[in-house]
């Protein structure tokens, strides 16, 4: 049976007041519009928050039924809701924004053939969406997901979000040179060091590396690695976008 999306008011309202006024959209000029985020499907800590991290883990690594069945469910609801959103736009969305945490800081998240056997199938087809309506594909995913990085390439994904500088194995040079063709990165200002504990120089310093090392030749959304946290001093925060502004 084909699944049947319904939006409350609150959402239906919330699209039309996105997507109603084309001029609005218009104007954004050269700013990018970006429609979604990173809890859609967000699989794992989407559906965990009702039934716990742990049995969707052993859900997916077991294809318990009744776990499945909750996460396509979830999966087909969001598919469906960007399919709308897409169409309502009407063309003037230019990135699709989804997100499914794929990695830890040390390493994949689940072993090759979960991943390929279980997720490729039910985020293939966000990225497909976007592609139809003419966007870019960008998924977040927190740690290290550089193993996973063929894969993304071989799915069509455009843009890799939330990278972060921390793990072993994100090497912001060796990604560049081995994917950089391939995928925009965005992220690898970290947010667990240099943000919260490094001086406002230490910032600047970094900055000027990724620009350097991961921005040539473009190919790169200087961002913080993820979200910036509350204990992050105001001047490395004003130090980041300074040194991005004055460099641009």
């Amino acid at each position: 049976m084909p699944l049947q999306v319904y939006l409350t008011p609150e959402i239906r309202a919330q699209l039309q007041d996105h997507f109603g006024d084309r001029a609005l959209l218009e104007a954004l000029g050269d700013y990018a519009v970006i429609f979604g985020g990173a809890g859609m499907p967000d699989i794992v800590n989407g559906v965990s928050r009702g039934r716990g991290m742990e049995r969707v883990l052993i859900d997916i690594m077991t294809r318990d039924p009744v776990g499945v069945a909750i996460i396509d469910r979830r999966v087909e609801h969001y598919l469906e809701y960007c399919r709308r959103g897409l169409e309502a736009a009407g063309g003037a969305i230019d990135i699709l924004h989804i997100g499914e945490d794929c990695g830890d800081q040390r390493g994949r998240l689940f072993p090759p053939e979960v991943f390929d056997n279980f997720f490729v199938p039910r985020i293939r087809p966000f990225i497909d969406l976007a592609h139809e309506h003419g966007c870019l594909a960008m998924l977040h995913s927190c740690g290290d997901t550089h193993e996973i990085m063929p894969t993304f390439v071989e799915m069509g994904l455009d843009i890799l979000d939330a990278m972060q500088p921390e793990p072993e194995g994100v090497d912001p040079a060796a990604i560049k040179r081995e994917f950089g063709a391939d995928l925009t990165f965005c992220g690898l200002v970290s947010t667990q060091r240099t943000l919260p504990h490094g001086t406002a120089e230490d910032v600047r310093r970094e900055v000027r590396e990724r620009i350097k090392v991961v921005g040539e030749g473009g190919g790169y959304i200087l961002a913080p690695a993820h979200c910036i946290q509350p204990d992050t001093p105001l001047a490395n925060v004003l130090a980041l976008y300074d040194e991005a502004l004055n460099r641009s």
